[in-house]
């Protein structure tokens, strides 16, 4: 659902209605997540690139695949200037000036890396929200209530909603609190010259680090009873949204580098989740004691992929 939602917003209608497009959007998505794994861990000295050139066949078969729908799209685009509101046109107008990067092609390899970014992320985020909410359903009644509410108050899914639900809003925050996309975040390098921290510390040169954010989001130092999920815990904050990047709340980055795309992401996942929160009763699909744990690669997290959930139709008063 993301993925097609994201399709339809960077790149138009015409390649969201298109079955083989989406669902060959889908495998390089997944193609280069896998690909990206296999190539990093590889420690076969001057043969690696050799062995990954092969390990990504299937990754450059989608993406070529994806180039072809692409293309025309694009060339479209070029003869009929100004009459898109996506992707494409954004693009266009930023490589106007510039002929190797206005080229059709290259502009689709591009579209496609938004692609991975647009959709891959929300739809991680809906999953989260999802096993949470079944995993503490007693936060069911109260975002129920407060999405219907909204939905009265401003007449559909829309911009005005997404500012008026702060229960959301929260609780969609406390999850990626909980549950951030990797185990370290804020990978910095040094550049010019050695840091040197207050304690002492001194990084050369060259040297990368990055931040623990997995356990700067579980301190206590930063969070009351951090290890409890709290889906309320910045309902009340005002200077808080799920988008606010801080010291303490590092999913998205921290400082002038954090994430430009985390507006999209959360806009995206809040319309989901609050569409199947509205509309649908979700359960899990088998016997389920516990949230299932999370799928770990490396220093990179995702939901869980083999837990199943079963929904199904709900009565809404219209």
């Amino acid at each position: 659902m993301a993925h097609q939602i994201t399709c339809r917003i960077l790149l138009g209608e015409c390649l969201a209605r298109n079955k083989d497009f989406v669902e060959t959007s889908q495998s390089f998505n997944r193609s280069l997540f896998i690909s990206a794994i296999l190539v990093n861990g590889m420690w076969l000295g001057p043969l690696r690139d050799v062995v990954a050139w092969f390990t990504a066949i299937k990754h450059r078969w989608d993406l070529q695949r994806c180039v072809k729908h692409l293309i025309p799209e694009i060339e479209d685009a070029q003869s009929r200037p100004g009459e898109r509101n996506d992707a494409i046109e954004g693009m266009l107008k930023l490589a106007k000036d510039d002929p190797r990067e206005s080229q059709p092609e290259r502009m689709a390899h591009q579209l496609m890396h938004l692609m991975f970014a647009g959709s891959s992320a929300p739809g991680g985020l809906v999953v989260q929200m999802v096993y949470q909410i079944l995993t503490s359903p007693a936060y069911l009644a109260p975002l129920r209530q407060e999405i219907s509410k909204t939905l009265q108050e401003t007449a559909g899914f829309n911009a005005a909603f997404l500012s008026r639900t702060p229960l959301l809003e929260s609780f969609m925050r406390e999850t990626m609190r909980l549950y951030p996309t990797g185990v370290v975040s804020v990978t910095r390098a040094v550049m010019q010259e050695p840091f040197r921290f207050h304690d002492g510390l001194t990084l050369p040169k060259g040297s990368r680090f990055a931040f623990p954010i997995h356990a700067i989001h579980r301190d206590p130092d930063n969070y009351d009873d951090p290890l409890s999920f709290c889906g309320f815990r910045t309902a009340d904050r005002k200077d808080i949204n799920a988008t606010t990047v801080d010291a303490t709340f590092l999913n998205f980055g921290f400082g002038r580098h954090a994430c430009p795309g985390r507006f999209f992401t959360v806009r995206i996942a809040k319309l989901i989740f609050a569409k199947l929160l509205h509309e649908y009763d979700m359960e899990w699909e088998g016997k389920t004691a516990s949230r299932p744990p999370n799928m770990c690669i490396e220093v990179q997290n995702g939901p869980n992929m083999d837990a199943e959930v079963k929904m199904s139709k709900r009565q809404v008063a219209s």
